[in-house]
């Protein structure tokens, strides 16, 4: 991937920024205004008692809400490009010597004490774990470890890696998203626990569980109705 691809995804990013921060800027600016009148306009409603106030009050409500919504969405979004912005500025920085400022050089795997590792700069301070790491996890960190080790690997294990690095070679846009995503991860995160949940087999629970998450919404919707037709007390569902 050439430079100009990534100093271009910058501008186009930078500017992206720029908007999200006047549209977030805007955004509280319409809800303060909003929530003043909200205020505003019940005091008046319950002071005079003007009740027909409370039509235009319960507009401006459902308006707040939307516009907190959409400060959510907005706000995810902004985030979203910060972090993408981040990830450029990485790919940038491996065509200058500022890649040696990236804080996860793999130092700790140094604990392999193989003589390659130091001579060869395959792990620690300016070293190739360090320029090419993009991982977050402490499993990624540990597998892009172990595929420096200087020992020979099969042809086979060669071609399958080179087919690994090829696809995200070819779909740069990819690979700027999926590293957008994983930034949001701490670094040295682990997944031990998330990845044993997921391993757990369907089958592994017992049947009677399996039974009340059928059975405890259907009594629960059951009881709703028979509420609404006052057989049995509201309090019940």
């Amino acid at each position: 991937m050439k430079q100009a691809y990534f100093q271009e995804q910058k501008l186009e990013t930078e500017k992206k920024i720029a908007i999200y921060k006047r549209k977030s800027q805007l955004d509280t600016t319409k809800r303060t205004i909003t929530f003043i009148l909200i205020v505003l306009i019940a005091a008046t409603a319950y002071d005079f008692g003007f009740t027909w106030l409370f039509a235009a009050e319960a507009v401006l409500v459902m308006y707040f809400i939307y516009l907190i919504k959409g400060h959510s969405e907005l706000h995810n979004s902004l985030a979203y490009t910060e972090n993408r912005h981040q990830v450029i500025e990485n790919y940038l920085a491996r065509f200058t010597d500022s890649w040696k400022t990236f804080p996860d050089t793999g130092d700790d795997f140094l604990k392999r004490k193989l003589t390659q590792d130091i001579d060869l700069n395959l792990l620690g301070a300016a070293s190739i774990f360090q320029y090419c790491s993009a991982t977050r996890t402490e499993a990624g960190r540990q597998l892009l470890a172990d595929r420096l080790t200087p020992f020979p690997v099969t042809h086979e294990e060669i071609e399958c890696r080179q087919a690994e690095t090829s696809f995200f070679i070819n779909h740069p846009a990819e690979a700027l998203h999926l590293q957008t995503l994983l930034l949001q991860i701490p670094l040295k995160h682990s997944m031990t626990r998330l990845l044993n949940y997921i391993a757990v087999p369907k089958d592994s629970f017992s049947a009677d569980y399996a039974k009340i998450k059928i059975i405890a919404p259907a009594v629960s919707f059951a009881l709703l109705i028979l509420s609404a037709i006052n057989l049995v007390s509201v309090q019940l569902p």
